[in-house]
């Protein structure tokens, strides 16, 4: 039995020493560094979030009826102007002004520069600024259902990027550099290497079942052992 468990021990971490070094070194990251610094909340400036009191001259009974698909209805600031958000059952958001009841449309370039510049904590340029109109899993680095998205990006020690939604001007998304590296240890420590959200897939779970063989033969190697060493000691000092 022993000789079994040996071979059987030996040849799993033979394969699987090399997954557990990843699984290491990626949760050591991962514990290490502040989750509120990889969500980005120190690239953001402390706004008032607030919705002062303004005369609603275009009142909701006329969003109520201008938009009768209406599932979500929100009264917000969209960088200090005063909006109506309103998310449709056809998964659309419109942005009326709350003043005049004017529809504001899509966010174009220039107001996603504003927008991400309004809450950017930092004084670094802005270095580029790309709509994100299709999702592509190897590229992306937002969920596709925040597309199409403004990703604004500023030219700072850790390549910021903030992504504004082109159609609620919401501020959806913070990525830099350790968050970028975040993401990869998370793929290697979860062993899905492709978009990082699948936590039960069938390689970690095979890697798990053989990582509890291994450990049960090495467990009954360790107190086969010292049952053997024991046992030794005392024949000896008889």
């Amino acid at each position: 039995m022993i000789k079994y468990a040996r071979r059987y021990h030996k040849w799993l971490m033979a394969f699987l020493g090399l997954q557990f070094l990843i699984w290491s070194v990626t949760g050591l990251y991962m514990v290490s560094i502040n989750i509120h610094e990889i969500h980005g909340e120190s690239k953001l400036k402390e706004t008032d979030k607030k919705l002062k009191m303004v005369k609603a001259n275009y009142p909701i009974e006329l969003i109520r009826k201008r938009y009768p698909l209406a599932i979500e209805l929100t009264m917000t600031t969209l960088v200090g102007q005063p909006v109506y958000r309103i998310r449709t059952a056809i998964a659309r958001t419109h942005l009326v002004s709350i003043r005049n009841g004017k529809e504001l449309g899509l966010v174009n370039r220039e107001k996603a520069i504003q927008i991400a510049s309004h809450y950017y904590s930092g004084q670094s340029p802005i270095k580029s600024a790309t709509l994100i109109d299709e999702y592509d899993d190897k590229l992306n680095e937002i969920s596709p259902r925040h597309t199409p998205a403004w990703k604004i990006s500023f030219n700072d020690l850790i390549d910021t990027s903030f992504y504004v939604s082109q159609s609620s001007g919401e501020l959806t998304a913070v990525r830099h550099n350790y968050w970028r590296l975040f993401d990869w240890m998370w793929r290697f420590h979860i062993m899905d290497y492709k978009q990082g959200d699948q936590v039960s897939n069938w390689l970690l779970r095979i890697a798990a079942i053989f990582s509890l063989i291994s450990a049960v033969a090495g467990a009954y190697l360790t107190v086969a052992n010292f049952t053997r060493n024991k046992q030794r000691d005392n024949r000896d000092a008889a």
